[in-house]
């Protein structure tokens, strides 16, 4: 007569490959865990993203104050030129005395030329000004098309390695459910589960069968 196993070594098995499916769920909850990480590192990003839209608006309202003092320059000449047409009058008036006006109007013409000379200086600074800031936020902007491209990799190498991790995952569960359905079919056709047991076994996640 063949050595049959006994209720208490049945249920111990039983036992034994619940405590295992068990596992294997709370391993699902860590995978699902670390998809809930990831997916704060990508509120990271974009909160990143947020950070150099402000700076880019700090720029803009840079750019908005050269061009307010650029405006007051074109003023200040309106009004110089506005003197000048008061000293052409006053020529006018002192026609008798042209030599001396004829004198202070060379001296107006050199500070005129000194004029337009530092006018001239200063919109070359400004453009000089201009030229090394886009330089800069072109050389930033570079580095941070890389850095977003290096992150993209990373992402694409995490997803990759879920993925995997997800496909071996539920191959194992597959192989250890297989175990526990054919075993708990083979106990209740030989009559030592009854059925109603068996049902419920089969009826447990992550694969539900019905009997």
């Amino acid at each position: 007569m063949e050595n049959q196993p006994t209720n208490q070594d049945i249920l111990t098995a039983v036992n034994t490959l619940t405590t295992e499916v068990k596992s294997l769920g709370q391993r699902m909850i860590g995978v699902e865990e670390s998809n809930n990480v990831l997916g704060q590192r990508m509120t990271g990003v974009e909160e990143s993203n947020n950070v150099l839209g402000q700076r880019m608006t700090g720029v803009e309202e840079s750019n908005n104050v050269l061009g307010q003092r650029m405006t007051g320059v074109e003023e200040s000449n309106n009004v110089l030129g506005q003197r000048m047409t008061g000293v052409e009058e006053s020529n006018n008036v002192l026609g008798q005395r042209m030599t001396g006006v004829e004198g202070s109007i060379n001296i107006l013409s050199d500070r005129v030329s000194d004029i337009e000379k530092s006018n001239q200086e200063i919109l070359e600074n400004i453009q000089t000004a201009f030229t090394e800031v886009e330089q800069g936020m072109n050389s930033r902007f570079e580095k941070t098309d890389q850095r977003f491209e290096n992150i993209d990799r990373r992402f694409d190498k995490l997803e990759n390695n879920f993925a995997e991790m997800r496909g071996d995952l539920v191959a194992a569960i597959r192989k250890e459910d297989t175990k526990i359905s054919t075993l708990t079919t083979k106990l209740g056709a030989r009559n030592v589960l009854p059925l109603t047991d068996v049902s419920e076994v089969l009826a447990m996640e992550p694969f539900p069968k019905s009997v």
